[in-house]
């Protein structure tokens, strides 16, 4: 019972240290925090005028709601960087699927706009798109289609060997095991049980 009694009176004299601490309630803030107000003192906030109020009572001070990200303007980009990397069509709908220079792509539809390029038709591999009076086309895979930088250079060919090359010698053939053989796949037996 003594260890018991010990711990108990050990609560109550850490609770009546901490409760001697504590701020009374009723003493003003000021008192204990001087500082803090006087400066709050030296620099109220400065009046509003009515006809502030009357502009903060009228605006709205709720969310409107998310903005979509098809009518926020995007820079203009450099018809080059534009590439078409899919088309999607069916029921009546056609997507293409672009990339502006190394972005993330973005699926458009017809009348939409990437880059200040706003999408006039899709086809089955190609795109058109128009800037003002300008117009450009993007084909499907027209990298691997597109011909060497330089013209007049010839175009490197690979060599054709004129002969077979050396085939190894073939395997033996294999002797075939009757039909009764079993599998030829081993299977330790099972550990017995103990119980």
């Amino acid at each position: 019972m003594s260890i018991r009694f010990a711990l108990l009176a050990t609560v109550f004299a850490c609770a009546g240290a901490a409760f001697r601490f504590m701020p009374d309630p009723g003493e003003p803030t000021a008192a204990l925090d001087p500082p803090h107000a006087a400066a709050r003192a030296a620099s109220p906030s400065p009046p509003l005028d009515p006809e502030t109020l009357r502009t903060l009572e009228q605006s709205p001070l709720t969310f409107v709601g998310p903005i979509d990200p098809a009518k926020i303007p995007q820079p203009a980009v450099d018809p080059d960087a534009l590439r078409l990397l899919g088309v999607v069509s069916g029921s009546g709908r056609a997507l293409a699927i672009l990339t502006n220079g190394g972005g993330a792509p973005q699926t458009m539809a017809r009348g939409e706009e990437i880059g200040g390029w706003r999408v006039a038709s899709i086809s089955e591999r190609r795109v058109r798109l128009t800037r003002g009076g300008d117009t450009i086309e993007k084909i499907l895979f027209e990298r691997a289609r597109q011909p060497p930088a330089d013209p007049a250079a010839p175009v490197a060919e690979t060599p054709r060997p004129t002969a077979r090359p050396p085939q190894p010698p073939a395997a033996p053939p294999r002797a075939q095991a009757p039909a009764n053989t079993p599998p030829a796949i081993y299977m330790p037996p099972a550990p017995p049980i103990t119980q």
